[in-house]
């Protein structure tokens, strides 16, 4: 199973979470949350905090591609983690 880990923050990565779904098996993939594309492969979707709020999409117009890509995980029924701002 491919994970993918969305950082919205350099800093704010999976850490031992990652470390931990390796260890299981998992295949994962951090990606910071302005590069997305919208066309991310994943079964299991991983968002992460960051210093910014989920309000401020108009600020950092790249929360509206994860949102997207929220409801795209959501209409495929794959499994999404939010941590922080990522919940």
């Amino acid at each position: 199973m491919d994970v993918l880990g969305v950082l919205n923050h350099p800093r704010e990565g999976l850490g031992t979470l990652a470390e931990i779904l390796s260890e299981r098996g998992f295949r994962v993939r951090e990606e910071l949350a302005e590069n997305l594309k919208g066309n991310e492969s994943f079964d299991v979707l991983v968002i992460m905090g960051g210093p910014l709020g989920v309000y401020e999409a108009d600020r950092y117009p790249f929360l509206y591609a994860e949102m997207e890509l929220i409801r795209k995980a959501k209409r495929e029924s794959k499994r999404v983690l939010g941590v922080c701002l990522g919940s």
